[in-house]
């Protein structure tokens, strides 16, 4: 949570600095195949670069990332064909969703699954 209204601009431009990066890496990447992409994939790439890099801050969780996904995508004019943010709202929620299960089952590969047996605990010391 923040303390001060300068803190949140900060954290607002360091948003939009992440959703532009990870829109300029993809066209970088993907140079003439992009427009042919069915739009929730576009925004599924956008939500997987730039969310991992957000994901690591405590107010993470407060913010609605489907809304902003949906605003930044009907702001960047050619790679969604100009559609509104109320257009792209239910394939940004899908992005969104889509971004988070893959983040669970990457957690889940790497640390376990706390509801078996065995799994994601330290091992016991023999005494």
């Amino acid at each position: 949570q923040y303390q001060s209204d300068e803190e949140v601009q900060h954290a607002k431009k360091r948003i939009r600095a992440k959703f532009r990066q990870a829109a300029f890496s993809l066209e970088q990447r993907e140079t003439g195949r992009l427009e042919r992409w069915p739009v929730e994939k576009v925004m599924q790439s956008i939500a997987r670069e730039a969310l991992q890099q957000l994901a690591v801050d405590d107010w993470f969780e407060q913010v609605n990332w489907a809304t902003v996904l949906a605003a930044f995508a009907s702001e960047s004019g050619p790679l969604f064909g100009g559609r509104s943010e109320a257009e792209l709202q239910p394939a940004a929620k899908r992005a969104v969703q889509t971004w988070r299960e893959h983040e669970k089952q990457q957690k889940q590969l790497l640390f376990g699954d706390p509801g078996r047996p065995g799994r994601g605990k330290a091992p016991e010391q023999v005494k």
